[in-house]
């Protein structure tokens, strides 16, 4: 199954990127994907097949950045290729989309549509479809309504995360059905997760999204929307020692690391 995270907060730099997308090694994976911004600005955007760590090499590791997403996909529709791999963006290149699930096959009829009125797609994924249908409905209505819109315009169940570079101070967050997407509070920085894993290195306070959630999550805030109503959401603590007793080898070292050291990633 795909890994999902989005952090927005202090900037933090490379080698802690990296630890938190390698804490979703586990999932399984057969390519892996990253955009992240400073000062709203895109610094770093490449995907590819293989090994996250090979997606880090060529960058320089005192590169900060203050929002970013990341994914780790498992390729359900279409096939392991660079192009395939997340995050996936509209025309203009401003929308960058990450997904864990499958969109209703109502995507190639939409995909269709999309194509005659102009858009051009560098992929066979479903995901790049919600990229082109939030920047069509984004001409029409604000970015959060456009992209509420495009979810429920292509159904199925899915766990989707958002950036907007016109938009650098949030992340929007969308869940239907059953693949988990999670959400951490933490001191001036929030981050959106598949799982407590990821949450661990940055905050022991989160909450897990529900079926037809939808989050804007800021560096100082996070506001939680269902059916047009906000809704107010109980965060419920992480016991990371609980985590280690009962995953043992399978929770990922660095959060072992962090216990024994005495602190969360800072």
């Amino acid at each position: 199954m795909c890994g999902i995270v989005g952090y927005i907060g202090e900037p933090i730099n490379l080698d802690k990127v990296k630890l938190t997308v390698e804490s979703l090694e586990y999932r399984g994976y057969d390519s892996v994907g990253i955009v992240g911004l400073k000062d709203g600005n895109v610094i770093y955007f490449d995907k590819n097949i293989g090994k996250i760590q090979t997606l880090f090499e060529s960058k320089p590791k005192d590169m900060k950045m203050d929002t970013w997403l990341a994914h780790t996909r498992w390729a359900t529709r279409g096939d392991v290729t660079k192009e395939n791999a997340h995050p996936h963006t509209d025309c203009s290149g401003n929308i960058y989309v990450i997904h864990n699930g499958d969109f209703s096959l109502e995507y190639k009829k939409i995909r269709k549509t999309l194509e005659e009125e102009g858009h051009k797609f560098t992929s066979n994924t479903d995901t790049e479809v919600i990229a082109h249908l939030i920047e069509k409905y984004s001409k029409e209505t604000d970015f959060l309504e456009a992209c509420i819109k495009s979810g429920k315009e292509l159904g199925g169940y899915f766990a989707v995360s958002i950036i907007n570079i016109d938009r650098p101070d949030e992340i929007i967050a969308m869940k239907r059905g059953e693949p988990p997407l999670l959400i951490g509070r933490g001191e001036k920085q929030n981050v959106v997760a598949s799982d407590t894993r990821v949450i661990a290195l940055y905050t022991d306070t989160f909450t897990s999204m529900e079926d037809g959630d939808v989050a804007v999550i800021k560096k100082d805030s996070i506001e939680i929307f269902n059916s047009g109503k906000k809704i107010e959401r109980d965060f419920t603590h992480i016991d990371i020692e609980d985590m280690v007793r009962d995953k043992g080898e399978l929770l990922p070292n660095i959060i072992k690391e962090i216990i024994s050291g005495g602190g969360i990633i800072d």
